[in-house]
């Protein structure tokens, strides 16, 4: 489990093998797609956003 916000660390968490996103609160569709093939679940922080 990891706690990545921005896009890039959401994707390279995905790309080394982590099992679960939590927040994930810029997640992009492309990473999204890969962490459904990969089976990676996200956990999201839905109100996160409205203090960023």
């Amino acid at each position: 489990m990891t706690h990545p916000h921005a896009t890039q660390g959401i994707r390279n968490a995905v790309e080394a093998g982590i099992e679960s996103i939590e927040r994930g609160i810029y997640l992009d569709a492309d990473t999204a797609e890969l962490m459904k093939r990969k089976g990676i679940y996200l956990v999201a922080t839905l109100v996160a956003p409205l203090w960023v």
